[in-house]
């Protein structure tokens, strides 16, 4: 899947950079175990942490116009961090289901 943010509005991509935040979150809980507050992967965690460190920075400054990091090299990091932790599906399923909703105008 190719994403070409010259084809998505500034706003879009601002959506874009915001489900990717919450996904990436999402992702990160499964450092944790269930039902407690130990967590299992702590190396892992501080890696989702410093990766939505930098989608937050991108998304922060799209809402300011000030550039921001590109849409394309956010999903490169997505995909360069899958790669490095053993989560190369789970990101690429990440980027599936945000870019369908994009596609359809759900967010």
């Amino acid at each position: 899947m190719t994403f070409y943010s010259e084809t998505i509005s500034q706003q879009q991509k601002i959506e874009l950079l915001s489900l990717l935040a919450q996904e990436v979150t999402v992702c990160a809980r499964g450092t944790y175990e269930a039902g407690t507050e130990k967590v299992l992967e702590p190396e892992l965690l501080r890696a989702y942490n410093e990766l939505l460190n930098r989608i937050t920075g991108s998304l922060r400054d799209h809402i300011r116009e000030q550039g921001g990091i590109p849409v394309e090299m956010i999903i490169t990091m997505l995909r360069e961090f899958g790669k490095a932790h053993n989560k190369e599906s789970l990101m690429e399923e990440v980027l599936t289901r945000v870019w369908e909703l994009l596609r359809k105008g759900k967010i």
